[in-house]
């Protein structure tokens, strides 16, 4: 896992480039949505991890928000999450400085990894996500070892 994970560092993170989703749901996950899920700020009022921790996955430094629907879902103990569940999270220089963001939405009611769509930027080109994708490998293969493919835990809420 830890492999995967650091062989994916490389240049974007947890991408490989991949940008777009045929299927967005225009709602969740096109890339109208979510730049405008970053650009308004409304995740800062979400559940959030206490303070900026080192990932032990490809993304280093970063701060993970959770939205209601995700965050009751881990908290009631849930195996699969609803559709649109969302997390947000802050990517950051080890200087502190905020770099980017990693963005993962569930749009569909299944349990797979095809019902979650996975975006990451860099800079503060939102339009221009370094990854957007559904399902990918990319992605998923770190993320599928945790509570339908959340990794991060819930903090108290």
């Amino acid at each position: 896992l830890t492999i995967c994970c650091l062989t994916a560092i490389a240049a974007y993170g947890c991408g490989n480039n991949d940008v777009g989703v045929d299927d967005a749901d225009p709602q969740l996950t096109s890339l109208d949505a979510i730049v405008n899920l970053i650009e308004d700020g409304a995740y800062k009022s979400w559940v959030k991890e206490a303070a900026i921790e080192d990932g032990p996955g490809p993304h280093g430094d970063k701060l993970v928000y959770f939205d209601p629907l995700v965050a009751q879902s881990l908290a009631d103990g849930n195996a699969t999450h609803p559709r649109g569940s969302t997390l947000v999270k802050e990517l950051y220089e080890a200087n502190g400085d905020l770099r980017g963001f990693a963005i993962a939405i569930k749009d569909r009611d299944e349990a797979s990894r095809d019902a979650w769509v996975w975006y990451e930027v860099f800079g503060s080109d939102y339009r221009d996500p370094a990854f957007w994708a559904r399902g990918t490998d990319s992605c998923a293969s770190c993320h599928s070892s945790g509570v339908d493919y959340v990794i991060t835990a819930l903090p108290p809420m």
